[in-house]
């Protein structure tokens, strides 16, 4: 006896281009097949940071995207995070260098609270005295900073090394 299928009508799956923000001028990050858009937001990119510029040099550093909104089949992301690679930390942490980690929450001028976790490396072995001090006043300089800009300035500071220098 045969059994009888049900045909279901599948929906066809769309593409959808994703794009940077604004700040890094609405480059097209990549492309992404959802059924409708509500699947859409709220989805992740990872990237590193020799993608948009076009700069081979930062190629260590990786930004994570977020999807907030669906204007016209385009997918309008935020910048959700910066990272290093570790390769990279670890390359950069040699003998006779110390590294000082800090991690604290701060919060921006347009309320949003972002976890930072910066690193600084010694030129020398620095006493633990000399490092406690360094990670109170990073703390101090880049909580002033955040409070005074967006997060989406905070996070082109970084890009562009504004704040590292």
């Amino acid at each position: 006896m045969a059994v009888s299928n049900k045909s279901t009508k599948k929906r066809k799956k769309l593409w959808y281009g994703i794009y940077a923000p604004d700040c890094l001028r609405k480059q097209q990050l990549g492309e992404s097949t959802v059924y409708n858009t509500e699947d859409l937001i709220g989805k992740t990119l990872k990237l590193n940071l020799s993608t948009f510029p076009n700069d081979m040099r930062k190629q260590n550093v990786a930004v994570k995207f977020s999807v907030k909104t669906v204007v016209d089949s385009k997918a309008i992301t935020e910048i959700t995070g910066i990272s290093l690679t570790t390769a990279y930390i670890k390359r950069l942490v040699r003998r006779g260098r110390n590294k000082v980690d800090d991690s604290f929450l701060a919060v921006s001028k347009d309320k949003k609270n972002i976890r930072l976790k910066p690193i600084i490396i010694t030129n020398a072995k620095t006493e633990r005295s000399v490092t406690s001090k360094l990670r109170i006043e990073l703390r101090k300089i880049l909580s002033s900073s955040l409070k005074n800009s967006t997060s989406e300035e905070f996070f082109m500071n970084l890009i562009n090394q504004r704040l590292q220098k």
